[in-house]
């Protein structure tokens, strides 16, 4: 005879269950990203979520997405205006997409990204 015995806890994967990723897929293509990008960024959203959960941290489930897919799309698609200088790497890395402005200064980065059009074209 099996003894059962009632568990403490009970964990349920409802990430593709409650949400349908064939609208994230579609919605990437159309920002004209690879059709294997969906994967990437699920596997390093779970992978995120867990290690977050096993360091006894919480970030909400939109942000831990919005990172993965930012990492995953070496922030492509973050539409953040950015800058780099030189530290001790010398160039740019490719891990993120090349900057917007370019300086051998992090003063230089400043002056350039604040003398850059305001949104609209406003000052």
């Amino acid at each position: 005879m099996i003894h059962r015995v009632r568990p403490d806890v009970v964990v349920f994967d409802v990430v593709e269950t409650l949400a349908c990723l064939d609208l994230v897929a579609a919605r990437l293509l159309e920002c004209h990203q690879p059709e294997e990008l969906l994967a990437r960024w699920f596997t390093r959203l779970v992978r995120d979520g867990m290690a977050l959960t096993a360091a006894g941290s919480y970030a909400g489930f939109a942000d831990v997405a919005a990172s993965a897919l930012h990492a995953e799309t070496r922030h492509a698609l973050s539409g953040l205006t950015t800058g780099w200088c030189p530290r001790l790497e010398g160039q740019q890395t490719p891990v993120f997409a090349t900057a917007n402005v370019v300086a051998d200064t992090l003063d230089g980065v400043i002056t350039a990204l604040a003398a850059l059009s305001a949104p609209g074209g406003g000052e």
